[in-house]
């Protein structure tokens, strides 16, 4: 089992539960200092990089299956690599996790603009939610 710290869209439990095909596991809210989140250009969903004086506000989902975790891995696609992390965790100590990061080769797609989860939810959530579905429809596993 794993944990994932997500920081954007898989924050949602709608879509987690399309990404993964599985109930929620338990979770909370999570800080990953020493990163920033950004908006992508051209997308609606977001990336984080390395920033020393930064951090994000996310979520710490905890014993995620393997199987899980490979679905995770699809949807998030080779655009994210994912690395393990040091969250701090509302209920105390730090926590490694998995988080999916934007690979330094790639920081010229990062936005100029933070992005906001409560924004993605008015103008995006219900056509992010359909092309979510479709997109792991393709999943074989």
């Amino acid at each position: 089992m794993s944990t994932i710290f997500a920081y954007g869209t898989l924050c949602l439990p709608e879509v987690l539960q399309i990404v993964t095909d599985s109930q929620l596991p338990a979770c909370e809210p999570g800080i990953l200092k020493g990163f920033r989140r950004f908006s992508i250009e051209g997308k609606v969903f977001p990336g984080i990089t390395p920033a020393p004086a930064h951090s994000v506000s996310g979520v710490l989902y905890y014993a995620v299956s393997a199987r899980a975790l490979k679905r995770i891995d699809y949807f998030e696609d080779s655009f994210y690599e994912r690395r393990t992390v040091e969250v701090c965790s509302v209920s105390g100590p730090k926590v490694s996790a998995f988080a999916y990061v934007v690979p330094l080769e790639r920081t010229d797609i990062i936005g100029e603009r933070p992005w906001d989860l409560d924004e993605f939810r008015r103008d995006h959530n219900s056509t992010y939610l359909a092309n979510a579905r479709h997109w792991m429809k393709a999943y074989t596993g």
